[in-house]
């Protein structure tokens, strides 16, 4: 927007009504990029205080906020901070990872996979969101997985003419 205010003000050749109409959006234009900038400000001393303070779900909202509005022109305050905030998601997640695999080896043996499936699925997600895992982890998330048999693909989605012929019933 800022760039595009100062082409505005470069622009030749145009009647003076038009440089009448550019001066004003340039002028309106600069309250509002003022506004903008604050909200960058105040969102990144949040983000890295939620960081400070090691409230990860905080951090998550707030680093989203962040890369929404700093965009490709980021300051080099906004890509530190944003990068300790990304470093400490990816932390409690890889901890989160820790104990969720110490939760599975405390279950009770003999539990079906069915019963395993969720204490799994959270066990891939918290890796997904850790990132890269040592290899005893994946070693360990992949022998969950086969146990709660998520490692399988999907069955091929049956159309309604070959779900008709399997069961007698034709289909005009």
């Amino acid at each position: 927007m800022t760039r595009l205010c100062d082409q505005t003000a470069d622009v030749t050749g145009a009647t003076e009504e038009t440089q009448a109409q550019l001066a004003a959006a340039v002028a309106d234009a600069g309250p509002w990029l003022e506004q903008q900038t604050e909200v960058r400000r105040s969102l990144l001393a949040d983000l890295d205080a939620a960081v400070a303070a090691g409230h990860t779900q905080h951090v998550r909202t707030l680093l989203t906020h962040v890369n929404a509005t700093a965009g490709p022109d980021r300051t080099e305050e906004e890509t530190r901070v944003g990068g300790a905030a990304a470093d400490h998601v990816a932390s409690a997640a890889a901890e989160r990872v820790d104990a969720l695999l110490a939760d599975l080896r405390n279950l009770p043996r003999g539990l079906t996979a069915y019963r395993l499936r969720p204490q799994v699925q959270q066990l891939i997600q918290a890796a997904a969101e850790a990132g890269r895992l040592g290899p005893r982890q994946e070693a360990q998330i992949a022998a969950w997985k086969a146990r709660a048999r998520l490692n399988k693909p999907a069955p091929d989605a049956v159309d309604a003419d070959t779900f008709g012929r399997a069961a007698g019933i034709a289909h005009p």
